[in-house]
């Protein structure tokens, strides 16, 4: 007798799961700084150029937008001043697991400099990107989009 019940039960399961309805599953959209690191050239003993790498990550499901809607960016943050973008990259789609690469060199840093610079690289978005219907492009997690590289760390390994 419980086998005669099991079959109807599995055939109802299977039924159940072939729904040709599309689901509304949100998907999960993830960019982060993956790194963010520099190497020294030295020019003198504490003069140099410093070339910075950032590594951005797809570490969720494909990542789908538009022209214009997202760009990475590497900004000196003097203290106490105005902060400056160095670099920026625009950027469309990325796929889950891809990567993209920005790099930058500064020219003649100094690290007798008494209050030296930081470095961010950040993963920026257009203003209206969770609101414009695509969830393809709605990053759901905002704290592994920004990395900062103090001056303080670059002095250290001169």
């Amino acid at each position: 007798m419980k086998k005669s019940l099991l079959l109807p039960l599995c055939t109802l399961f299977f039924l159940w799961g072939c729904d040709d309805e599309e689901t509304d599953i949100k998907p999960h959209i993830d960019l982060a700084v993956e790194s963010f690191d520099f190497t020294i050239e030295k020019t003198a003993q504490f003069e140099g150029n410093i070339t910075f790498t950032a590594i951005i990550k797809n570490v969720g499901d494909d990542y789908r937008s538009n022209d214009g809607q997202q760009a990475i960016s590497l900004t000196q943050i003097p203290p106490g001043g105005q902060s400056v973008t160095l670099e920026s990259e625009r950027f469309k789609d990325l796929d889950a697991g891809e990567t993209i690469a920005l790099r930058y060199t500064h020219q003649g840093w100094r690290a007798s400099q008494e209050f030296p610079p930081s470095f961010r690289v950040r993963i920026g978005f257009d203003p209206d990107l969770y609101i414009d219907g695509n969830p393809h492009n709605d990053d759901g997690n905002t704290e592994n989009n920004t990395r900062e590289i103090t001056g303080q760390q670059i002095n250290a390994r001169f």
